[in-house]
């Protein structure tokens, strides 16, 4: 599979949310979700960094500081909101094909 090659940290995706989103000891840290998502983008995509700001047991707004850090940030193309329910948006300012 052919790499696609970007400049250091150009895109980065956040990972916001609740203990779902936490690698922890309950599904060991290597076999967690948003670990497996991280190894994979760094595998096909090394200029995309992953920034996982998620927190356990946060208040909302506490999960809206997140979401914010995560728009704040000039080099975000996705953010993954994972809590009560499972949201995923792409940041209207840039379009996802822009990674190819």
């Amino acid at each position: 599979m052919k790499k696609n090659k970007l400049s250091p940290h150009t895109y980065s995706v956040y990972i916001c949310g609740d203990s779902f989103s936490v690698p922890g000891s309950d599904t060991g840290y290597h076999y967690h979700w948003s670990v497996k998502l991280e190894q994979k983008i760094k595998k096909n995509y090394p200029g995309i960094r992953v920034v996982n700001v998620s927190r356990t047991s946060p208040t909302n707004l506490h999960i809206a500081l997140q979401i914010e850090k995560a728009i704040l940030d000039p080099t975000t193309c996705f953010v993954i909101i994972n809590a009560s329910d499972i949201f995923h948006t792409v940041v209207p300012t840039y379009k996802i094909d822009k990674i190819n």
